[in-house]
């Protein structure tokens, strides 16, 4: 608290994020209340619409994506639920993380580590690149935090599917998901029956067409000008 407070005491006004809302009702923060506000993450950013070529220029298959920590109470769960669809070729496994995931094929059926394929860690803009031309994006939930994940904006921003699979009933990603139509939140507490013909239903359903304009709509909270407008709201500029 001791550098919270030297920063406090020197700012006139303070934006904590709204998942840590609660935390800041603490009595210790009285003092700075009348400078303090929430606001939701700023990071809902249309991508660039210009179209692009993926790394394997060409392709025909269609993927499944994930860039960034593998989970490790998550990862087997992917395996498994995907498995099939790995099997048959029918979607390849393209992963971009600094984890050391080697340790994770020895866990992995022979039948399907052909099309699991591990791209390490690459420059960002390779990243944004690949999430906007995948067929599916996944998102991995974070265990027992409250901590609201800024990447899952990148990912809805795409406008792509999205497979989310997590362990936490109070996941913090729930609430965006849930106004997103392109979305499958996946419990991996409910039975694998249950969420193999969740999975199946969605990956043969079509994706819906939607703006980012339609998106900047429903995530208003979530994009920078909304922030921007406080900051001029409170700040007397027209």
């Amino acid at each position: 608290m001791r550098w919270e407070k030297k920063i406090y005491n020197k700012m006139d006004l303070v934006l904590n994020l709204k998942c840590h809302e609660q935390y800041h009702q603490k009595s210790r923060y009285d003092a700075f209340r009348n400078k303090m506000r929430f606001v939701d993450i700023p990071h809902m950013i249309k991508q660039d619409d210009s179209k692009t070529e993926t790394m394997e220029s060409g392709k025909t298959y269609n993927n499944l994506l994930y860039a960034g920590l593998i989970r490790e109470e998550i990862f087997p769960h992917v395996i498994n639920l995907f498995y099939e669809e790995l099997r048959t070729g029918e979607i390849v496994f393209d992963v971009y993380t600094r984890t050391n995931v080697e340790a994770f094929y020895m866990h992995i059926p022979k039948a399907i580590q052909g099309n699991i394929k591990n791209h390490g860690f690459v420059d960002r803009s390779i990243v944004l690149r690949e999430e906007k031309n995948a067929s599916v994006l996944l998102s991995m939930g974070n265990p027992d935090s409250d901590f609201i994940p800024s990447k899952i904006f990148e990912l809805i921003a795409t406008g792509n599917k999205i497979v989310h699979i997590y362990s936490y009933d109070e996941d913090s990603a729930l609430p965006y998901y849930a106004k997103y139509p392109n979305s499958c939140c996946i419990n991996i507490k409910d039975t694998p029956e249950e969420n193999r013909a969740k999975l199946k239903a969605f990956l043969i359903q079509p994706k819906q067409e939607i703006s980012f304009d339609d998106l900047r709509s429903i995530y208003y909270e979530n994009t920078p000008e909304y922030t921007a407008d406080i900051l001029c709201q409170l700040g007397g500029a027209k």
